[in-house]
């Protein structure tokens, strides 16, 4: 009985760590990163600078774990048995993004020659690539650990990839990446209020 609560504490704990929000302005930055990369292109600007966004959102959420969760939960700290399955789940998501990158270069090293300038070549590669680097890996994280809003974060961008070359440019990135990136950092901005609210930090007395 004592090793069943315990577990549920442990569950409880580690659902805990999604309450902030962070993690949904961490993954809505990043995916709008491709929004303004497309926008930056249009206007003649290097997409490179986009990449600032990846910069912020890594110091958003280790610098927001930091100073904003840490004080008000504690530092959460799991058994060998929880560990294991993230060691198991890190191991599957690892193995899906390299598949996706493979498939990514196949298709763009024209490894496939025939098939690659074909515009049912370009769809298949953007749809693999959707599946296999956003729905695969998030849908399992979102199901294991409880979160359908990963499941959403996954299944959006997998169509969105998969859309983008059958829309002109900058409009891809802008529908395809802006919108589910400006939904996730509205939703992490919004928990991240409550959160702030609903666990306040105790007085040191």
């Amino acid at each position: 009985m004592l090793e069943h609560d315990l577990k549920t504490l442990e569950l409880q704990a580690f659902r805990s760590t999604f309450r902030d929000g962070l993690w949904d302005l961490f993954l809505g930055l990043i995916i709008f990163t491709g929004a303004v990369s497309s926008l930056l292109t249009a206007f003649g600007m290097s997409h490179y600078w986009s990449y600032s966004l990846i910069v912020a959102a890594l110091a958003l959420f280790f610098l927001g774990k930091h100073l904003i969760t840490v004080p008000r939960l504690g530092a959460v700290h799991f058994g060998a048995e929880r560990r294991a399955i993230q060691h198991r789940l890190t191991s599957v998501i690892v193995f899906s993004v390299v598949l996706a990158a493979g498939v990514w270069l196949i298709f763009a090293q024209s490894l496939l020659p025939d098939v690659a300038v074909s515009k049912a070549g370009e769809y298949v590669k953007h749809l693999a690539f959707g599946l296999l680097f956003y729905l695969l890996p998030f849908g399992i994280l979102g199901l294991v650990w409880k979160q359908p809003r990963l499941i959403l974060f996954g299944a959006l961008t997998a169509v969105g990839e998969s859309l983008y070359d059958y829309i002109p440019a900058p409009l891809n990135g802008i529908l395809c990446f802006g919108i589910p990136g400006l939904l996730f950092f509205i939703i992490g901005s919004a928990l991240l209020i409550q959160f702030v609210r609903t666990h306040p930090l105790q007085s040191k007395e």
